[in-house]
């Protein structure tokens, strides 16, 4: 973990944490409770939350599809807490309450691996979206309030990474693709 910002001309601070063993193949960092943590995910299956100021383990948690190839934090609301979400290899996300790490979801709605989450808080409207993409060629849309599946985008072959902000002209969806595009 390091702390101060990672552009040209700026150093880290703290050298980074070690002693996992396997790759470590997705992160996601956030805030929840005025607390900045740091979620990792390994080719195990295995994922862990740090305090991502001071380095310190918060916990431990399995994925029950393997190599767990995305994690994204979502924000807390007036309506829910907030949660860690994860794709795995074998199509499954999982969701977690943060920050006592219950799980509160296990949705198997890909049909292949998932690798890629994106979470986005439309201050607008005053809500969340969960977005999930997986081998399978479909981007899921949720609503983490209840983890009811929202709509369903079919692509092709652009499941490599995903995000989703709100712009000028409205929300936009960006994608990835194995074929070297972006759309």
């Amino acid at each position: 973990l390091s702390t101060g910002a990672w552009w040209p001309g700026n150093t880290p601070t703290r050298s980074p944490v070690s002693g996992f063993h396997s790759r470590v193949v997705s992160v996601a960092i956030g805030t929840v409770r005025n607390r900045s943590l740091l979620a990792s995910g390994d080719s195990n299956g295995e994922i862990r939350l740090w305090d991502a100021t001071t380095a310190q383990p918060l916990g431990t948690l399995s994925s029950t599809g393997g190599p767990v190839h995305c994690l994204a934090l979502v924000p807390a609301t007036s309506r829910r807490v907030a949660q860690l979400v994860a794709g795995d290899e074998a199509g499954t996300i999982q969701v977690w309450r943060l920050p006592d790490l219950v799980r509160v979801a296990v949705l198997p709605d890909h049909h292949t691996t998932v690798r890629a989450c994106s979470t986005y808080l439309d201050r607008a409207i005053g809500r969340t979206t969960v977005l999930t993409s997986g081998d399978d060629g479909r981007i899921l849309r949720w609503d983490p309030d209840d983890w009811r599946l929202v709509d369903v985008l079919e692509t092709t072959g652009h499941n490599l990474s995903i995000d989703i902000a709100r712009l000028a002209g409205g929300l936009v969806l960006a994608t990835g693709g194995r074929w070297g595009t972006v759309a």
